[in-house]
């Protein structure tokens, strides 16, 4: 197991680690202290295993974490090993080191030879001999240093003007590590620059995401687009990334398992180097150990916690915070009481009152809570941020977004001329739309119905899910075709009236959605009651690969089921009053029917209507 311990000494974190090492990749659920040292006991039961904690720090206040590390080690099988790389003798001693091995700087040619591997691999030279002296005299100016060698020779390889060379060549501030490093940093962009000092916002050996750090970046207002109008934030945030990752100011950690993300870490100096170049803009604050002196003028914090209610009253204080992120990592409080954790609660919710009525210039805003929150409430003052607004017209000008577009809450949304304000149309990366009107409004459904109206998206759109409560969904798959024909009546649930282009539709609504959607692939459908047929000539439904039914107060799905010629998944969940099943289609390659009572039973006993139904389906789940 190899894991990075870092200056921020958390034997939780090596915990977690340790088990993700020794199960390739896979996170624990766990989350509190002892449970995870208890899961790490029993893998390590019976086992000799290699430990290697790298680059160690230690110092009084890890004392107690350093002690429940080395108890929970001695689980191991006799003649287990750990080996503890760090920079400074007293750290390995801490830990009872038998014994110490000081390493040694490479040697010249072996440095030399590393040099040159970054710094030419993949390139051609049309004058070799030319650089030979020039790229030996910059490898001996670097003191043998591996990361200011990786650095400096990569941004080299960028860059084959052979002035650019011997300019570097003859640069004294190679001559030690952090100027080396300082040296690579200068040859970014001024923009890629500050989004790399915004990452001392973060402590070192911290996880970064490569989505999240670039919509923070975004959000903060660090990425450009003024070379290219048509530029979008995610790419040009992409390649300030991309730079970063290839000259080294970045490094791959390792790839989560289960997700399409990456962790990525900061190498702990150029963490330090981050630090030297924010200035007093960014603060961690650890409540955990020592309080740092806290600045004023800074915009940027970072809070680290094991206790949220004991956030000081100091730290809440201010007024212009741009970026505000509090970690309460994992700790025993899973063995909190009932009445404990309604305390704990409340006086979360004090916390943020507070923070939210002081910190009205927020942009970014992450909040990570023990699980044992789950019964926080949101106070109401978070409407007085000057920025993270609730009104659909918000929408208007965000025609770049991408993927995944999830709005809750239209029972606010008062017409359907409020509702085209969002120009969800000409949202034309959107894959997938999630809206709910939300219960405990008082409804009205005529208004509800132009709302749905309104709400067109855009062509490309590939998954739709409606997920409401107790919506009146008396045409929600009525005959689109017929439905374009009335003009009076309509109910509330006219959910896919709009998604298609109607050839019997008046000419303005023509003109208002001449986009709507051909690709759709996935519909998903929640909490709606009363079912009609499916719309047989809706271009909607020609490609609709998937198909989800879940908590609807249905009594069976639409007879007419056989005309989904492309549907290949059919989900039904938690559909209780659902009894028989129709015709499927034959094109049918999954189906999961979970929770549904009756229906579940029956799918399950040999020879049932139901049972015989689903018999040329290759792929059953039925709970």
């Amino acid at each position: 197991m190899f894991i990075h311990a870092s200056e921020i000494f958390r034997v939780d974190k090596i915990f977690r680690d340790m088990l993700s090492e020794m199960s390739k990749g896979q996170q624990s659920d766990t989350k509190c202290v002892t449970a995870l040292r208890d899961e790490l006991k029993e893998e390590m039961k019976g086992k000799r295993f290699l430990l290697v904690l790298d680059d160690l720090w230690v110092n009084d206040e890890n004392q107690r974490e350093r002690d429940i590390l080395l108890n929970t080690l001695k689980a191991g099988q006799c003649g287990s090993r750990i080996l503890v790389t760090a920079r400074r003798e007293d750290a390995a001693a801490a830990l009872g080191s038998q014994e110490q091995i000081p390493i040694p700087y490479l040697e010249e040619e072996q440095y030399f030879s590393m040099f040159m591997h970054y710094a030419l691999e993949g390139t051609s030279f049309d004058d070799y001999e030319r650089y030979a002296s020039i790229r030996r005299k910059i490898a001996k100016k670097l003191c043998r240093s591996p990361i200011a060698a990786i650095t400096v020779a990569a941004r080299l390889k960028g860059n084959k003007r052979i002035s650019f060379w011997e300019s570097t060549a003859n640069d004294d501030v190679l001559n030690k590590t952090m100027g080396a490093l300082w040296w690579s940093y200068q040859q970014l962009g001024a923009d890629i620059r500050r989004c790399f000092a915004y990452c001392s916002t973060f402590p070192r050996g911290y996880y970064l995401k490569r989505d999240e750090l670039i919509r923070i970046w975004t959000a903060q207002g660090f990425i450009k687009t003024r070379t290219d109008p048509t530029d979008v934030w995610e790419d040009v945030g992409q390649h300030y990334f991309d730079e970063l990752l290839t000259f080294s100011f970045l490094q791959v950690q390792r790839t989560i398992i289960g997700t399409e993300t990456e962790a990525f870490t900061i190498h702990d100096l150029l963490h330090e180097l981050a630090e030297r170049v924010a200035g007093n803009d960014f603060h961690r604050i650890d409540l955990n150990g020592s309080l740092n002196e806290f600045l004023p003028g800074v915009r940027h914090v970072f809070i680290d916690t094991s206790n949220g209610p004991e956030i000081p009253e100091k730290y809440l204080d201010f007024e212009n915070l741009r970026t505000l992120i509090i970690k309460e990592h994992w700790t025993d409080t899973d063995r909190l009481q009932p009445m404990e954790v309604m305390k704990r609660n409340h006086d979360l919710e004090k916390v943020f009152e507070r923070l939210f009525m002081r910190m009205r210039k927020l942009q970014v805003l992450i909040v990570e809570l023990n699980p044992k929150t789950e019964a926080l409430s949101v106070p109401t003052s978070i409407d007085q941020m000057k920025h993270r607004g609730y009104e659909l017209k918000q929408l208007k000008h965000l025609n770049k977004l991408r993927g995944t577009l999830e709005i809750n809450g239209l029972g606010i949304v008062g017409s359907k001329e409020e509702a085209l304000e969002a120009h969800l149309t000409r949202k034309k990366g959107l894959t997938k739309l999630e809206m709910s009107f939300s219960c405990g409004w008082n409804r009205d459904q005529d208004i509800e119905a132009e709302v749905l109206e309104g709400l067109c998206p855009p062509e490309d759109l590939q998954e739709l899910a409606n997920r409401d409560q107790d919506i009146e969904a008396a045409v929600l798959l009525e005959d689109l075709q017929e439905l374009a024909n009335r003009d009076q009546d309509i109910e509330a649930a006219v959910l896919l009236e709009d998604l298609q282009e109607l050839a019997n539709r008046d000419q303005d609504i023509k003109a208002e959605h001449p986009d709507a959607p051909k690709c759709l692939q996935t519909l998903e459908i929640s909490w709606c009651s009363r079912l009609a047929s499916i719309p047989e000539d809706s271009v909607l439904f020609k490609r609709l690969l998937e198909l989800r039914i879940k908590h609807c107060d249905w009594g069976s799905l639409p007879e007419n089921m056989e005309c989904l010629v492309s549907l290949q998944t059919l989900i039904i969940v938690g559909c209780n009053k659902m009894e028989f099943l129709p015709t499927l289609p034959q094109s049918l390659l999954k189906i999961d029917i979970i929770q549904c009572g009756v229906l579940s039973t029956t799918c399950q006993e040999e020879g049932h209507e139901n049972w015989q139904k689903i018999q040329h389906i290759p792929e059953k789940r039925i709970l």
